[in-house]
């Protein structure tokens, strides 16, 4: 974010969890990148750890705007990654938190794994999150542009400048200003 203080990184800290977690089996990191997580998701929200759970979303536990920040300014320090603010809302379980981090980390065995399995099990996990609960119109129309920004980009090898400057705007964009997007674009008067 623009105006967003930098976070303070314990270099150390952050070795030092990077050589645990390359020591590690893939389920055991991905275990305790969880552990991580719900540890700092605890922290932020004064629960105890056990309350967090893997899979209980982080809305329900209580998270709003600012402990969201809170908790993504702890996992940078943490992990040394720079997260995006909206990590808790964005990634919104312990479980899906700690995914993406494994994912950010990109340990050496997997740096180079672009493959099918794991391109399809990312997928998986993607539509897995979308069969939830039915999201508002405002948020299937941002899901559904960035899908196909994404789609458009997979097709071609590369977004067409068009799409990628719209979903630049989308993003930063108010409520107001997607919903005249969306009455422009068909053809409704404001």
């Amino acid at each position: 974010a623009g105006g967003a203080e930098p976070v303070d990184v314990d270099d150390d800290a952050v070795d030092e969890l990077r050589r645990r977690l390359e020591a590690l089996s893939e389920r055991e990191r991905e275990a305790e990148l969880v552990r991580l997580v719900s540890t700092h998701a605890a922290a932020v929200l004064g629960h105890p750890v056990d309350e967090i759970g893997a899979d209980r979303v982080f809305r329900e536990l209580g998270f709003d705007s600012l402990t969201a920040v809170e908790l993504r300014n702890r996992l940078t320090r943490a992990t040394g990654l720079r997260l995006p603010s909206g990590l808790a809302f964005d990634r919104p379980t312990a479980a899906a938190a700690a995914a993406f981090l494994h994912t950010e980390l990109r340990f050496d065995s997997e740096a180079s794994d672009a493959s099918g399995a794991s391109l399809l099990a990312e997928l998986d996990k993607l539509e897995a999150a979308m069969s939830g609960k039915e999201p508002d119109n405002l948020t299937r129309t941002r899901v559904t542009m960035r899908l196909q920004a994404f789609l458009a980009k997979w097709s071609d090898g590369r977004a067409e400048s068009e799409q990628a400057d719209v979903s630049q705007k989308l993003e930063s964009a108010s409520d107001d200003e997607i919903f005249d997007f969306i009455n422009q674009e068909l053809g409704r008067p404001n």
